[in-house]
């Protein structure tokens, strides 16, 4: 290699070094600036009945049957919609664009959750218990963020009560 291939080559490296510099420098402003994902807020709707009533004892039917028979239990129903929260302060709401959102029941006797569409999933309720709800969130940058409430449903198949543990707000 003559004189002026190497320069030429180690121009080319100091331009890639320098546009790492820059990439840094900007990925660090863009924190700064707009935060990243630190936190899941969980926010609920009003519990609403389904326009199908429950059937009367869902237990002995078997939850395969439920499913089997509607895709579904019908009963009382509350909406789900999860914001992130970024590391400002005070804390801002983060955009969930391209962000995965995951929910499971640990009793599906007692709660079953559908599939999450966006940022949003419904629970239904089929009986009095208590289940807890894991929550996560995954983001295209590979941020991960897991959140659990706590629901406890009481009263009589048909007037259900629900009360849900209030998620902390923050890194």
């Amino acid at each position: 290699m003559d004189t002026e291939e190497t320069n030429v080559v180690n121009d080319l490296h100091s331009m890639a070094t320098s546009m790492e510099a820059i990439k840094i420098t900007l990925e660090q402003i863009a924190e700064k600036f707009c935060g990243i994902p630190t936190k899941l807020v969980v926010n609920h709707s009003e519990p609403k009945k389904e326009s199908v009533p429950m059937a009367k004892k869902p237990v002995k039917l078997g939850i395969a049957k439920l499913l089997k028979a509607g895709g579904g239990p019908s009963g009382d129903k509350d909406t789900v919609t999860i914001t992130a929260l970024d590391n400002s302060t005070p804390p801002m709401p983060f955009p969930m664009t391209g962000a995965t959102i995951t929910a499971s029941s640990s009793d599906i006797t007692t709660e079953t959750i559908d599939t999450p569409v966006g940022e949003t999933y419904v629970e239904h309720f089929i009986k009095p218990g208590t289940v807890t709800v894991s929550i996560t969130a995954s983001f295209p940058d590979g941020t991960v963020l897991d959140e659990t409430d706590t629901v406890t449903i009481t009263g009589q198949v048909g007037s259900l009560v629900i009360t849900h543990s209030l998620p902390v707000i923050g890194p």
